[in-house]
């Protein structure tokens, strides 16, 4: 899964945002606005490599399809906050050459019979 590998950055922006580090498995106590400003904004750091790669295999293999992925997700964080996420990653990633190149996620680009 590529929370374990992003587990550091992701504790890093919440650090920032809240004061404290905080993984996917937790509310992020973040309004989705402020989430995707800071994310959007240059003060954001980079991702690193491992949870680049990371999360374009998982991205790329279509976990994000599966609807027993999407209700795992949706118990346990807001969907819009984890595609402002992903749509960080997609951006980022690209600047250490670990480009993640399309999303696979609903409701508009996953295939008929996902994993």
């Amino acid at each position: 899964m590529p929370q374990n590998r992003c587990t550091p950055d992701l504790h890093n922006v919440t650090r920032t945002l809240i004061g404290k580090a905080q993984g996917l498995d937790q509310d992020l106590n973040i309004s989705t606005p402020v989430l995707t400003a800071y994310l959007e904004s240059p003060e954001a750091p980079t991702p690193t490599k491992g949870c680049c790669e990371a999360s374009g295999a998982f991205i790329n293999l279509y976990c994000m399809c599966s609807p027993a992925m999407v209700q795992e997700f949706n118990e346990f964080m807001d969907w819009q906050q984890l595609m402002a996420i992903i749509a960080y990653l997609q951006r980022r990633c690209a600047d250490i050459n670990r480009p993640i190149p399309e999303l696979f996620a609903p409701p508009d680009n996953c295939p008929e019979y996902p994993i």
